[in-house]
């Protein structure tokens, strides 16, 4: 697997001069730690939140008139596109940094890697461990039902919301599936309601990512936490595209049976959504 087929293709440039105040505006908007600093399509650095707080604010620095060039962090490490996984890992393992830039032959940015991707990596991969491990395992040594329903769970994010498989919702929800949550966008509570659902977010967040931050299991039941990304590109419930970056949270109470989800509770925060699209008011001070 080559970082290509990984990376994050969004990236947000600034140029040199411009000032730390549009900048920090950038990454507000998009929601984002850092931005790259580009001359020439080239990186010559990367100004991150770290760098806001101890070279602008720490020092007592005007952000309206310092340029990003003066306290961006120039230690910038690229890696080609063409680079394997592993191969980027051994370069990454020593050195300090969480945000490697992804550059084409021409030494143009063409990505962004992280440590949270890699995280997110490793997390995909051990649910597709535990898959393989619960289907080789001899009958009668199955995983418990806990571990099982976790990994469900998180199938659940990966290839349903990540992946956009709406086949999966088939095997991984029985067929009498009630989801509460679901009513409140007008959809029902049934399958069909999931997977318009799922359709109606996927098509106005084409680039969504949910991130697992957490998952507790008792019994049948497992609640999940977790953190959606996205670009808003297209019609949401009425809404017209903005192109704005927008992170939430949420959380989804599920309970299983015989290896199916039957009922789930699902919350997000859909105010912070409709705020960071610019369409509901701020009430913050």
């Amino acid at each position: 697997m080559s970082l290509k087929n990984i990376a994050r293709r969004e990236v947000v440039k600034v140029r040199p001069n411009a000032t730390v105040a549009e900048a920090s505006k950038l990454m507000e908007e998009r929601h984002i730690g850092s931005v790259v600093v580009s001359n020439n399509g080239n990186a010559i650095g990367m100004l991150t939140d770290r760098d806001l707080i101890l070279r602008v604010v720490n020092k007592g620095l005007d952000p309206k008139h310092t340029p990003v060039e003066s306290v961006m962090s120039r230690d910038v490490v690229t890696l080609n596109e063409d680079m394997g996984l592993y191969d980027a890992l051994e370069l990454m393992r020593d050195r300090p940094m969480r945000r490697f830039l992804i550059v084409d032959g021409k030494g143009h940015v063409e990505g962004i890697f992280t440590l949270d991707d890699i995280m997110y990596l490793i997390g995909r991969e051990m649910a597709d461990v535990a898959s393989i491990i619960e289907t080789e395992m001899p009958e009668g040594a199955a995983l418990s039902t806990e571990a099982r329903n976790k990994a469900l769970a998180r199938r659940m994010i990966e290839e349903l919301w990540n992946q956009g498989k709406l086949a999966v919702v088939d095997e991984l929800y029985a067929k009498d599936y009630v989801g509460h949550g679901l009513a409140a966008t007008g959809l029902g509570t049934s399958l069909d309601a999931l997977k318009s659902f799922v359709k109606l977010y996927r098509s106005a967040f084409p680039d969504i990512q949910l991130t697992i931050e957490e998952q507790i299991a008792s019994g049948n039941k497992i609640v999940q936490r977790w953190t959606a990304r996205g670009t808003h590109k297209g019609e949401l419930m009425g809404i017209a595209p903005t192109d704005k970056a927008v992170s939430i949270t949420g959380t989804a109470t599920m309970c299983f049976s015989d290896g199916k989800c039957i009922e789930s509770w699902n919350h997000w925060n859909t105010l912070d959504m409709l705020q960071q699209l610019g369409v509901a008011p701020s009430f913050g001070g």
